[in-house]
């Protein structure tokens, strides 16, 4: 019989992860209790869980930790966990060059004008009034 491991996501060098930081998303129903149960004692859940969230109609409860190489693997075997997916770094980009058409685009090159005496048309129906 094969022990079950977890699929781990997006945890390539591509993906910038950040190192040690994961989201562990668990089955439908399963619980934070029983979870933290089936780890055992290897890893202390509760003092290392940085964000909790909800279950909802789309998916499980599912977390945000930072756990080293054992805790992790520990995480994975548990058969309520349905993925792990590690953490990565978020980049804003103040422009973005074109290879093909060969220019740099700037975000404010198509910045609205924002014309300072604009009041709205009291005739126009908003989504508020529907």
């Amino acid at each position: 019989m094969s022990s079950y491991e977890a699929p781990l996501h997006l945890c390539d060098s591509v993906n910038d992860p950040v190192p040690h930081s994961y989201f562990i998303f668990l089955h439908m129903g399963y619980t934070l209790e029983q979870h933290a149960q089936a780890v055992g004692h290897g890893t202390d859940l509760n003092s290392d869980i940085e964000h909790i969230f909800p279950e909802t109609d789309r998916h499980g409860l599912y977390y945000s930790v930072e756990l080293d190489d054992a805790s992790l693997d520990l995480v994975r075997a548990d058969i309520g966990v349905d993925m792990v997916e590690c953490n990565m770094r978020v980049w804003l980009v103040d422009s973005v060059y074109e290879a093909d058409a060969g220019f740099v685009y700037e975000p404010d090159d198509y910045a609205p004008e924002v014309d300072p005496d604009y009041e709205p048309d009291d005739d126009l129906v908003y989504n508020a009034d529907l």
